[in-house]
């Protein structure tokens, strides 16, 4: 899904397998890469002005920094 959405230009698709495929990270301990892959789905999601799914890229965020940058996202 993430190659084709890549592929189609498909931003909002690509926002969405950018946070599923961070959460798989994050279960397996990779924070870094659980962090860049939820900073691309915010960042994609900003870009297109998809207000109701920056709360829960920021939640998501949250979940792979450590404090207190993880409560200044959840702010």
């Amino acid at each position: 899904a993430h190659a084709g959405a890549a592929a189609r230009g498909d931003e909002l698709l690509l926002s969405f397998t950018w946070r599923h495929l961070a959460s798989l990270a994050l279960q397996e301990g990779e924070l870094a890469e659980a962090r860049h892959g939820f900073a691309e789905s915010l960042r994609i999601r900003e870009e297109l002005g998809y207000l109701v799914g920056t709360a829960p890229a920021l939640i998501s965020l949250a979940e792979a920094e450590p404090e207190p940058e993880a409560a200044r996202l959840r702010a």
